[in-house]
């Protein structure tokens, strides 16, 4: 068995991602591999994302209670450490 420890932020503690980047969340309905964009300040949004549907949504995603980055939440399971 491996025992694996990841570092989760708190959305109400640790307040949202600084930049753009892919994540792993854990919200209301389960868990999720998406992106985030730091312009939109919104989780399942590209920069590039038009503001009517960042704006959408923000309110679709709005329940996203913990983050982590995902290339560090990949580098856990590859082997076995969290940077």
């Amino acid at each position: 068995m491996k025992e694996i420890t990841l570092k989760f932020r708190e959305v109400a503690v640790d307040g949202l991602p600084a930049e753009s980047m892919d994540v792993f969340v854990n919200y209301e309905y389960g868990t999720a591999s998406t992106s985030y964009s730091g312009k939109h300040k919104c989780f399942c949004c590209r920069d590039s994302t038009s503001e009517e549907d960042a704006n959408y949504r923000k309110k679709v995603w709005d329940n996203v209670a913990y983050w982590i980055p995902l290339d560090e939440f990949n580098a856990a399971f590859e082997d076995g450490e969290t940077p």
